[in-house]
């Protein structure tokens, strides 16, 4: 890595805070005279869904995991009788812990707040943590009380302790199997073809449900087998081994989910089983009793009384209360990341039985989902004024999205500004601009805009899975609604050799060295940004690449995926670079022109005040004719988010560094002390000159002292972050 830190003296301190952002639903979204009510949520792909309350005044709320992007929504639920009104929250979430793979809610101990079950990555292949509610009404809190648990087993020969095993690839079923209160859990064996029932002991021992004391009382528990090859059911299994008398009645397969309900009335829990082989939800009848379960009957198209389950791959089913009529609701959802149909998410089935012995209706294929912009797989925001009416509006990009034969296919969809008196709107014009399918090329399709032939008008560059670049010239001529024709496939550089940074090219079209022609900077799958400096002229481009590493930007991510995806800003102080990345970041650099072939200096790590999941896109500008800007943010889920901007702190001059921080003495030999003119938490740094952390104090409040005696003398670089805004000081520290 180039070293940068030393380009920090000479820029004001003041300069980072001019991005803060605070998430908005305002912006309305319309599709065929109808707005879309939840239009900024995010989208849904895996959705995992449970219920909530809020407030804690009794009422059913609604939690929302969604497996792709690991991203966290929960929703009001106001049911008014005569229609029911989803109100997306913010606050609480900021509260929930970091979750993966799968997270259920279930109040364990009954005190009237639900707590967390969800993934443990401590063992290979997965177990299962515990996060125990703590928090008041309107604001939860949880606690983590089991990293992991663990179960014991009783066999003929051997007796042990282990941890509870539940693939992370499957959903496990938190249900009292046996009716005493405490919280029991069913899920499929290491081998995958077996239920186990891990018996709560937590009464027995106890006489209560705080406690997770765990006994494997079956590893068949049902007797019946699921086929390793297939997601065939074999009724009275009679179980190859198992622990010593099981309280009810081996090929490797992995991947399964489990739901224990009763479907009779009769008290005993019933399954609904969905496998990563089938596209259909099997239910199985328990004809046992409470204390010697076994399935005697199987239905592989529940439900049989109306449209019965039948998703590409690998459902998973949910029974919550969705619409606070306390009434439980199914709700079935895929449960592989992106392998099936993501318009059709969240499949609900009204309940017209009861909770004990329900009766369901399908409603809806897409439950939540048909409110909101909904793109597919990772949606990403791009700004273009298609129709020459000075308004930017949006395109929508994707990754992919599967149609009804398991096709692959990626599109752009064209939502145009209808922007009034400062009030902004969108409407769905085009769900496939450019009919881009018809034109043979691949997925993860990206545009870039800009004139690159000088004629008054935008042309088209559109990055793909492959890594490689394709020129789509705009015909329509300045201030006419543009038309694209598809010039040159495969865009080659300078050298006439094909331009290929790799996979998921992401280009931006910019004059990044202001010599009057555009150039372009690519992200790329790997993380890292690639400079192409136009070497021709303002009407006749040739790209020549500069620098693969440009500004030594690296956007992190296990196994070489980053998934960088730059966007560009020209403001007063220059060009400002922000870049949208796997991990659900968007990190700002500035400033980015001083030296291009250095490396650029982080203004914020991450200018997103809420999560929206994975592999992350932007797009910001002024897009109601007001004095701040928008921000439009993509996610995996293929949806968006929208963002406005804000005085950090509601401080009356956002600019002013000294409005929050004095810092004294400088130069200085012994201590530095901060002075905070503000009631609110902050974290501190000091780096040396090549960014090495050598000192650091998190969630600090008021005046703080340093002391510098132990460190050489020289200059250092004082960051404190504060409501994610950073901001930076140079600190000489000399000899006594």
């Amino acid at each position: 890595m180039r070293q940068f830190l030393l380009l920090l003296f000479f820029i004001p301190s003041s300069i980072f805070a001019q991005y803060n952002f605070v998430k908005s639903y305002d912006a309305i979204v319309s599709h065929n005279a109808d707005t879309l009510q939840l239009a900024w949520v995010g989208g849904l792909n895996n959705p995992q869904f449970s219920n909530f309350d809020i407030d804690l005044d009794g009422d059913n709320d609604l939690f929302v995991f969604d497996r792709s992007g690991d991203a966290l929504l929960l929703f009001e639920v106001n049911n008014t009788g005569s229609e029911v009104e989803y109100i997306p929250q913010i606050e609480g979430l900021a509260n929930f812990p970091k979750l993966s793979a799968w997270a259920l809610l279930s109040d364990y101990n009954q005190d009237g707040k639900v707590d967390i079950f969800t993934h443990s990555d401590s063992i290979l292949g997965g177990g299962v943590s515990v996060f125990k509610n703590i928090g008041d009404a309107g604001s939860p809190e949880f606690e983590l009380i089991h990293g992991l648990l663990s179960t014991h087993a009783e066999y003929e020969s051997t007796s042990f302790d282990s941890p509870l095993y539940v693939n992370l690839a499957d959903i496990p079923s938190m249900v009292d199997v046996d009716e005493d209160g405490d919280m029991d859990i069913l899920t499929f064996s290491i081998n995958g073809s077996e239920l186990e029932y891990h018996e709560n002991q937590s009464q027995d021992i106890y006489g209560d449900n705080e406690h997770f004391e765990y006994e494997l009382k079956n590893a068949c528990w049902g007797y019946f087998k699921e086929s390793s090859l297939d997601n065939s059911i074999s009724l009275f299994d009679t179980c190859f081994t198992n622990v010593i008398n099981p309280k009810s009645a081996q090929g490797m397969h992995v991947g399964s989910t489990v739901l224990g309900i009763d479907l009779n009335g009769d008290q005993v829990k019933d399954l609904l089983i969905g496998d990563i082989t089938g596209n259909n939800l099997i239910s199985l009848t328990n004809g046992g009793s409470l204390q010697s379960g076994g399935m005697t009957a199987f239905d592989n198209q529940f439900p049989s009384n109306t449209v019965n389950v039948e998703m590409q791959v690998f459902p998973s089913a949910y029974y919550i209360d969705i619409d606070n009529d306390g009434l439980k609701e199914l709700i079935v959802a895929p449960n592989a990341p992106n392998t099936a149909n993501n318009f059709s998410s969240a499949w609900l089935y009204s309940n017209s039985g009861t909770n004990s012995s329900p009766v369901f209706n399908w409603e809806d294929f897409a439950f939540l989902q048909n409110e909101m912009i909904e793109r597919g797989s990772n949606a990403m925001p791009v700004l273009f004024d298609y129709n020459s009416d000075g308004k930017k509006d949006l395109v929508v990009a994707n990754k992919s999205f599967y149609d009804d034969n398991s096709q692959q296919h990626s599109s752009f969809a064209l939502f145009e500004n209808t922007e009034i008196n400062g009030n902004l709107s969108f409407e769905l014009v085009d769900e496939d601009y450019l009919g881009l399918d018809a034109l043979g090329l691949t997925l993860a399709l990206y545009p870039t805009f800009g004139d690159l032939d000088n004629d008054g008008d935008e042309d088209l560059i559109i990055g793909d899975l492959n890594g490689q670049l394709h020129f789509f010239e705009n015909t329509a001529g300045a201030g006419n609604t543009a038309e694209f024709s598809l010039s040159i496939p495969g865009l080659t550089d300078s050298n006439d050799e094909l331009i290929d940074v790799g996979q998921f090219a992401t280009p931006f079209i910019v004059d990044i060295d202001r010599d009057g022609k555009l150039d372009m900077i690519i992200g790329e799958r790997s993380g890292v940004l690639n400079y192409y400096r136009n070497t021709g002229s303002a009407s006749d481009f040739s790209f020549s690449l500069i620098d693969n590493l440009f500004g030594g930007v690296q956007m992190p991510g296990a196994l070489n995926e980053g998934f960088s995806v730059p966007f560009i800003i020209d403001s007063d102080e220059g060009y400002q670079l922000f870049v949208g990345s796997n991990q659900g970041e968007v990190v700002h650099f500035f400033p980015i022109e001083d030296d291009l072939s250095g490396d650029f200096i982080v203004g914020n790590e991450n200018i997103l005040p809420f999560r929206e999941g994975k592999r992350t896109g932007v797009a910001i500008a002024d897009l109601d004719d007001s004095d701040g800007l928008e921000m439009i943010v993509g996610n995996y889920r293929g949806g968006l988010g929208y963002y406005v901007q804000s005085d950090p702190l509601a401080i009356d001059d956002p600019l002013d560094v000294n409005s929050l921080f004095t810092v004294y003495p400088n130069p200085t030999s012994d201590l530095i002390n901060i002075k905070c003119d503000v009631d609110y938490p902050y974290d501190i740094k000091l780096l040396n000159t090549i960014g090495q952390v050598i000192f650091e104090n998190s969630n600090v409040m008021g005046d703080q002292v340093i002391d510098v005696q132990r460190f050489p003398a020289g200059v250092y670089f004082l960051n404190t972050t504060i409501d994610k805004v950073n901001y930076v000081k140079a600190i000489y520290i000399i000899s006594k």
